[in-house]
Order: structure tokens, then sequence, then C-alpha cells
């Protein structure tokens, strides 16, 4: 599977979420893609890829909404090597939380 249709399924997965307002755990996430091989060693590179996109595009980041499976916080680099967020994980998820519809109303930017 190519990196824009992986990217194509996480971001529909991840407004799914927001529209549930629920987390999903790496490990759930990376088994709803339909890919052929080890999707573990894509998954924290598209997260960096749908982070940035969410930056650019002035929303809140859909990445914060994957958690480890065994404490259901965010991985260590869930906002990049240069962190100058203004919020934390909670923050920025009660944030998507509270503004689902924001995501639903846009085309996915991996289309």
């Amino acid at each position: 599977m190519n990196e824009n249709k992986r990217l194509f399924e996480e971001w529909h997965i991840l407004v799914e979420c927001a529209n549930k307002e629920k987390t999903i755990t790496y490990e759930d996430i990376s088994s709803r893609v339909s890919s052929t091989g080890n999707r573990g060693q894509f998954i924290n590179k598209d997260l960096g890829m749908i982070r940035e996109t969410c930056r650019k595009m002035k929303l809140p980041c859909l990445n914060t909404l994957v958690v480890l499976k065994s404490d259901g916080e965010c991985g260590d680099s869930v906002f990049g090597q240069v962190d100058n967020h203004k919020h934390t994980p909670d923050e920025e998820r009660k944030i998507i939380f509270k503004y689902p519809g924001i995501f639903n109303h846009m085309k996915n930017p991996f289309q």
C-alpha cells in the first residue's frame, strides 16, 4: 500500500475517533489500516505527517488521539522533536472532542 493511501485511511479513522470522542491505541489503528507487511514500521512516521498537516491547517493535532495501550497516553514524539506546541496532548484532545465537526466539513488532505 502506498503512503498516501495509508495516510488517507489513518486520517479517516482519526476523524471517526474524534466524532465518537474516543482515543485509539497504536495497535488498533495499525490493525485497521488495510496494509500488507509490518504496519508498525510506518505508524509513527504517518502520525508525524498527520501532526504536521494539522499544524499547517491550524487545526488541533489529530495524532493526539493515538495512545499507548499500556497507559492510555501519547507516545514521546507526539508533538515532534521541536515542541513549541501550546497545549498538552490532553488539552489537545479536549479541543478535538469539543469541536469534532471541524474535521467533518473538510476534504481529507491525503486524497
